[in-house]
């Protein structure tokens, strides 16, 4: 047998070695939106659940209390975050400081990002899993400010976010000039809304004794809040009163 044919064989195989290898292409990240379904391997929480979105260098999202933003820099699987920078307002809910700080230490160990069918994969630089991404449900249709119910979610004061007592509910409505609800007394007050602004009247109401614990200094923050409301928001399924001082209500609609 002639000794070609061997050689020729393994020159075949040695160039075969040598081919540059491609580097895989990483998912595209700018203009996209994102919701995160784990950090560390645990999921959020309901009522807390942070997001991201990244435009074409920049990101920004919701920690689970406060806004970031930052830069981003991404090459085919790369990925790291640069500056990041957050808000500093307090959150009283359970756990949700907890989280935010784990969602945060979770992005400051970023190195590489992966897909996962049509979810994302944030990984560190030993290739585990420190964020797991989901894409955000569709956007709900405005609702109405006047025909529907909002109970109250979040009331913001000063640098401190804090959820409703436990156990308690507060509703509102629009209807005509007048808002109406109920905290643990009856409700209402004159209301002109005019586009994006709203002026809010003295708020009267009735004097029931309130027994649960929290509930009456809930009831007393939530109309001073109204009586210094200047300006609302509607998106989606929620209503924002805000005042200039920075003290806010949020509301959800039943």
């Amino acid at each position: 047998m002639s000794r070609a044919w061997p050689l020729l064989v393994l020159a075949a195989l040695l160039s075969a070695c040598s081919a540059p290898i491609t580097a895989q292409p990483g998912p595209a990240l700018a203009n996209t939106s994102w919701v995160v379904t784990q950090i560390e391997g645990r999921a959020p929480l309901a009522a807390a659940v942070p997001t991201l979105e990244f435009s074409t260098d920049q990101v920004t999202g919701f920690g689970s209390c406060n806004r970031f933003g930052g830069g981003y820099r991404s090459s085919g699987t790369s990925l790291s975050f640069d500056d990041l920078a957050m808000s500093a307002m307090a959150c009283v809910g359970e756990g949700v400081m907890e989280q935010e700080s784990a969602f945060s230490a979770a992005l400051s160990k970023v190195s590489a990002v992966r897909a996962a069918g049509a979810d994302l994969e944030l990984l560190d630089s030993s290739g585990a899993i420190v964020l797991k991404l989901g894409t955000p449900p569709p956007v709900a249709p405005d609702r109405p400010l006047e025909g529907t119910t909002w109970l109250l979610e979040s009331i913001v004061s000063g640098e401190t976010a804090s959820s409703v007592v436990a156990g308690s509910r507060v509703s509102l409505a629009f209807a005509d000039g007048q808002l109406s609800g109920k905290a643990c007394n009856n409700f209402r007050a004159s209301a002109t809304v005019s586009g994006s602004e709203v002026k809010i009247g003295p708020v009267m109401s009735t004097k029931m004794a309130c027994g649960e614990p929290g509930v009456s200094e809930q009831e007393t923050q939530v109309f001073a809040t109204l009586a210094k409301v200047t300006s609302l928001a509607v998106k989606g399924d929620r209503l924002t009163l805000s005042a200039p001082d920075g003290s806010a209500l949020g509301f959800v609609a039943e």
